[in-house]
């Protein structure tokens, strides 16, 4: 059965949610609308250890991936090879069938 006979899992990466404006207002802003469609999908939103704890008026998942450094943390500085390797287990397992990345600053590969 294709991807239209079936839910269509969704992942984004939201580890720059927490930031007030640009990417983060973008990723916000998306997820919203996305999370307000009532279609044949799921969202699921990946984020670090600085994720939102709760939004509850989003129907969406929230996958925390435990990370040494939280994003607003590692754009001044580098990832380490541990917390890029965990984000990109983590989201992998998921088995999504499309994953966004909002920002220029995503720092894991699947």
């Amino acid at each position: 059965m294709g991807a239209l006979g079936r839910f269509v899992h969704l992942g984004i990466d939201a580890t720059c949610w927490t930031n007030s404006r640009g990417f983060g207002r973008y990723a916000r802003s998306l997820c919203r609308a996305l999370a307000a469609q009532r279609g044949r999908h799921r969202v699921s939103l990946v984020v670090d250890r600085n994720g939102p704890a709760d939004e509850p008026q989003l129907e969406v998942d929230w996958i925390v991936v435990p990370t040494s450094r939280g994003q607003d943390q590692a754009l001044q500085q580098r990832r380490s090879l541990w917390d890029m390797w965990q984000m990109s287990q983590v989201a992998s397992r998921q088995r999504f069938d499309v994953f966004f990345f909002p920002s220029i600053d995503s720092f894991f590969p699947l």
